[in-house]
């Protein structure tokens, strides 16, 4: 059986040339015997690596460290980047910085979600500009105060809410970071705030109807203050109403556009369908959270034909059995790090351009294959 080399996004690059000069390559086939599974409908999650020293106690700022390290592998020269706020996008913005002024990382440009985002990248010397100049970002990496098992969050506790939506809507990948103690299993489940920004102008008014919106999760609403006792200001000269709630939020799509609808709710801290992906640093190691065909996000063969193939694939053949199939059985991996078979979909799914060479030759094969049965197909045998 042919093989493929299967690479971290930090050493594909360096490693271009060897695979161009490997004759060898990837077969796909349909298996004679096959049992039709759909996609698991919960999100998917793989082990990357282990803590670099288990024996060695790790504090939360470590998790986050090792969680944003993991992140800024998927960072590329020529990027527009979203910078997120807040202590876990801090390690993220300084890896960054370190690459950058290393030589590593070149032609980047940064779109800062704070003022204080912005200033520790300019302190670092990052090239940074604002989503007008660059309303299209190519990837934004950000923490999060809660992740529920959709991958939806609830950010904004470091204040810059309504900045860190515009520019993670406007990207094309959104990749938060956090520490395991940031899973929930519903949204508010914490116990912690949820914020809500408001204008000024009245804003116990807006507080007041909050907390009523909520009043079955036993919320309770209160005006963020500062160190001195006086309303907190966000960047945009607005307030913030933290929101505690006592049980998780029962709809949180129908409560974000209840919210959306209040005169004076400028914006509000549940960000809902936006994660491309989520990497969680525990003390066991690191894991890779992405969604897979729930109702909420299209399924994975979708999304890994769509980004492999639209522009290159025209055979009719193939579009018909690319319809029918619905989904992939098994994706095998007898790689020497041991990578398993949903690091390398996660891989292929984020950074489809890293692959695209190997699976044209395979998809090209496949076409000329006499099997144009409509089973899904099964990738085997890819190693280093």
């Amino acid at each position: 059986m042919a093989s493929l080399t299967l690479l971290s996004p930090s050493s594909v690059k360096s490693s271009s040339s060897a695979l161009r000069n490997n004759a060898s390559h990837l077969a796909l086939r349909s298996p004679a015997s096959f049992i039709l599974r759909s996609l698991p409908r919960a999100p998917l999650s793989i082990k990357a690596f282990s803590s670099p020293n288990p024996s060695a106690p790790l504090s939360q700022d470590d998790l986050k460290k090792i969680a944003a390290d993991k992140a800024v592998e998927y960072v590329k020269s020529g990027m527009v980047l979203g910078l997120g706020t807040g202590s876990t996008a801090y390690f993220v913005v300084a890896k960054i910085g370190e690459l950058y002024n290393s030589g590593k990382l070149t032609d980047i440009v940064g779109v800062p979600t704070s003022k204080r985002t912005a200033e520790q990248a300019a302190s670092l010397g990052i090239p940074i500009s604002v989503l007008d100049l660059h309303p299209h970002i190519d990837l934004a990496i950000d923490g999060a105060d809660e992740v529920d098992p959709g991958l939806n969050l609830v950010k904004g506790r470091g204040g810059a809410l309504l900045r860190e939506k515009m520019v993670e809507a406007a990207s094309d990948k959104f990749v938060v970071v956090a520490d395991d103690t940031k899973l929930v299993d519903g949204l508010g489940g914490s116990g912690l705030a949820m914020p809500v920004e408001v204008v000024q102008f009245c804003w116990k008014y807006n507080l007041t109807k909050l907390q009523e919106l909520f009043k079955e999760e036993g919320c309770e609403a209160k005006l963020r203050v500062d160190a001195n006792g006086k309303p907190y200001v966000t960047d945009n000269s607005n307030y913030i109403v933290d929101l505690y709630f006592q049980n998780p939020i029962k709809d949180a799509e129908a409560a974000a556009e209840v919210m959306s609808t209040f005169e004076g709710v400028v914006e509000h801290g549940l960000f809902l369908n936006m994660a491309s992906a989520v990497i969680i640093a525990g003390k066991e190691g690191v894991s890779l959270k992405t969604k897979t065909s729930s109702g909420r996000s299209p399924p994975f063969l979708v999304m890994f034909l769509s980004c492999m193939l639209i522009g290159w694939i025209k055979n009719s053949a193939f579009s018909r059995t690319y319809k029918q199939q619905t989904g992939i059985d098994s994706l095998w991996s007898t790689c020497n790090g041991g990578i398993d078979r949903q690091e390398l979909s996660d891989n292929v799914m984020l950074f489809p351009d890293q692959f695209s060479a190997q699976l044209c030759e395979a998809v090209e094969e496949y076409l000329e294959s006499e099997d144009k049965s409509c089973k899904p197909l099964l990738f085997r045998d890819i190693h280093v």
